[in-house]
């Protein structure tokens, strides 16, 4: 299980990605919540690669890349909800988050943030470096925010289904918050296993509920256009397929389906 699952939770980030990129609809809000799946997928794969490195060298670089992959998820998280609820932050809070964003960027790769890496009950696992408190904060004041936005939208919204809608990203926030934030209390001395690539399974989830249940994004079009093309080949396939078969059933003497074919 301790490889297998950051592929699973590839799998779900991928197959949610690609369902909303063939969206017959285009949303406004499609492409952040597009890029940030695109980062939560990158996370399993970083995952994946650190687990399965050979040494601990190794495993130190791709959990940078790790660190990287969360904290552009965050902001990207942080577009989409403000895209979706139509709230438009001002300059004095979003010039400030994609400042320390980049010198988040830049820090990583210096060993300020995670510096090494360690053997531990449950696996590798970083050593963190004095910047880490700002790589936290740069990765979860995003989220906090995202959650705000959303929590008023939801109150102020008359729309039963985008109240919902509201409240199942919320619950998947609070699953990548508390999961997110698991991965680093063994470092710090509490004993427990790392729940991050579980709480983005369990994101990964709530979005899917939202997207069928209550049609987030107008996914909807997407499954019924998807189920009307996949039924209609399946009825022409059907029909040409059992007219091949009985034809060359009645006159196999003569010809063959392949033949025919």
């Amino acid at each position: 299980m301790y490889l297998a699952i950051p592929i699973i939770e590839m799998v779900f980030c991928l197959a949610l990605l690609v369902v909303l990129m063939v969206s017959g609809k285009k949303h406004i809000a499609r492409r952040p919540f597009a890029l940030f799946l695109v980062f939560m997928t990158m996370w399993g794969f970083f995952i994946f690669m650190m687990r399965s490195a050979s040494d601990l060298d190794i495993a130190l670089v791709w959990e940078q890349f790790v660190f990287l992959a969360i904290v552009s998820g965050s902001l990207f998280f942080y577009l989409f909800a403000g895209t979706l609820t139509g709230t438009k932050p001002g300059n004095r809070i979003l010039y400030p988050v994609y400042i320390f964003y980049l010198v988040v960027l830049c820090f990583i790769p210096t060993g300020l943030i995670v510096k090494d890496m360690q053997m531990m009950f449950y696996g590798k696992a970083p050593v963190i470096g004095p910047l880490f408190p700002l790589y936290v904060l740069c990765a979860y004041v995003p989220i906090i925010i995202s959650a705000v936005m959303l929590v008023k939208y939801g109150r102020h919204t008359r729309v039963f289904d985008n109240r919902v809608r509201a409240q199942y990203i919320l619950f998947g926030i609070a699953c990548l918050f508390i999961g997110a934030t698991t991965d680093y209390l063994p470092v710090l001395g509490v004993y427990m296993y790392t729940l991050g690539i579980i709480g983005v399974i369990l994101f990964c989830f709530t979005a899917t509920v939202a997207m069928l249940k209550y049609n987030l994004l107008e996914m909807k079009v997407v499954l019924r256009k998807a189920a009307t093309y996949s039924l209609t080949s399946a009825i022409i396939f059907g029909v040409f397929g059992s007219f091949i078969y009985l034809l060359s059933y009645l006159v196999q003497d003569f010809m063959s389906p392949l033949s025919l074919t």
